[in-house]
């Protein structure tokens, strides 16, 4: 496909369409490798969300995902595509803070009182000298505070306090406006009780309570899977868990016929007659295997090619159906 801009009007249209393939398709085992086939489902985003925040690196992180699926070929994302979530969740997070940022060359410090600690800031709008706020910085903790109180409630640094920063030339934002839940080590004490955290997004809410889950999942998986019989009542009280959930929250329609969690497995295929066989079709065991039979002695156990008798004696079988036949003949010949 070619596309060309215009020249007059500016937009862009297609020139050249070749509905032919012109290079060489991806083999099959390389087609979960193209852009268009690459993704990360929730699940997998969130777990790697949570093993990042316990300080786990990206490529054990990617190894742990192909020792769960049972190789590296069966991953359906690549290590970039880790690196680019990352970098999402941080681009995101960034842009918050840089709505703030820009705002900075809005405001103008007009007094500094460093005569007592902490030391006050008297900040006013550009132009606007009726709306002013007041910054406290302790110089010995480096805290501060803002009297439009900002920071206490969205979690991320004002203007103002910016400002001051700015104007002290500091080359890092510090410690004490960065807050717990914004680090890396903010699950570090809280465990599996992010489950009883309430957030303003509901879908913060959803990844984080997944990625928990998952975990104990992981966890529960390890000690089920070393009995058969610890595995089979584990796994059928997930699935009876599961669909009572997936009716409760409607993705799932409620039918009185519901297969129960017992009957969802995979069974042996019915046996039907085919050809060369006279097995009669059956749903339970498999038909008794039958003997060859000689059609020369009529024994059971070999064929006519390793009969004993080696052929010189044919069956009463072979007797009467040779008696038949010249019986048709000589009845042929009279007529």
């Amino acid at each position: 496909m070619r596309i060309k801009r215009k020249e007059g009007s500016g937009r862009w249209y297609v020139s050249r369409f070749v509905e032919e393939h012109n290079h060489e398709l991806a083999y099959g085992k390389l087609v979960d490798y193209l852009r268009s086939h690459r993704k990360i489902s929730e699940v997998e985003v969130a777990q790697l969300t949570s093993m990042r925040e316990i300080g786990i690196s990206i490529p054990k992180i990617y190894e742990s995902f192909a020792a769960q699926l049972g190789g590296f070929n069966l991953v359906t994302f690549t290590k970039q595509d880790m690196y680019n979530e990352i970098r999402k969740q941080r681009g995101e997070m960034f842009l918050r803070y840089r709505d703030s940022l820009k705002r900075c060359v809005c405001v103008r410090i007009c007094e500094f009182d460093d005569s007592d600690n902490p030391h006050a800031y008297t900040l006013q709008k550009y132009r606007r000298p009726e709306m002013n706020w007041k910054v406290y910085r302790d110089h010995i903790s480096n805290r501060f505070t803002c009297s439009c109180m900002r920071m206490e409630s969205f979690g991320i640094p004002c203007v103002h306090i910016l400002s001051v920063c700015v104007r002290l030339d500091l080359v890092e934002i510090p410690e004490s406006l960065v807050l717990r839940r914004w680090s890396k080590a903010a699950k570090l004490e809280i465990h599996n009780q992010c489950g009883e955290q309430h957030t303003a997004e509901p879908s913060v809410t959803y990844r984080t309570r997944l990625g928990a889950f998952s975990q104990l999942c992981k966890r529960l998986g390890r000690v089920a899977c070393m009995s058969d019989e610890d595995f089979k009542v584990y796994s059928n009280k997930l699935m009876s868990d599961a669909l009572f959930l997936e009716i409760k929250y409607g993705l799932r329609p409620l039918t009185d016929n519901m297969t129960t969690a017992n009957d969802c497995g995979v069974k042996d295929p019915i046996r039907v007659r085919t050809k060369g066989t006279a097995r009669m079709s059956q749903a339970g065991g498999s038909a008794p295997k039958t003997k060859r039979k000689c059609s020369t002695c009529g024994k059971l156990g070999h064929r006519r090619t390793r009969c004993p008798n080696g052929g010189a004696q044919p069956s009463t079988r072979n007797k009467e159906s040779l008696a038949g036949r010249n019986k048709r003949k000589r009845t042929k010949v009279t007529t």
